[in-house]
C-alpha cells in the first residue's frame, strides 16, 4: 500500500534557482526513508508543505495555503 508519491520536477528558493530537479520516489506502508544530500531540507519542506495544503483542503481549514498548491 502505497503512503507517499512524490514527484518533484523542481523546488528551490525562487522561480529562477532551483536547487533539486527530477526527484521520484514511492513510500509504502512499512518502509522507512532516509534522505542524504546537501538539499534534503528543501526536498523535506516541499513534502511538509504539500501535505499542509491537501490537510488544509480536506479539512477545510487555512484557505490562504491552498494556491500554494
Amino acid at each position: 500500500m502505497e503512503l507517499l508519491t512524490l514527484h518533484l520536477e523542481k523546488a528551490g528558493y525562487d522561480d529562477e534557482m532551483s536547487v533539486v530537479q527530477n526527484i521520484d520516489f514511492t513510500v509504502s506502508k512499512g518502509e522507512m526513508v532516509g534522505l542524504i544530500g546537501p538539499n534534503r531540507r528543501t526536498i523535506l519542506a516541499y513534502i511538509f508543505l504539500t501535505l499542509i495544503c491537501v490537510a488544509a483542503m480536506i479539512y477545510d481549514i487555512f484557505p490562504s495555503l491552498i494556491p500554494l498548491l
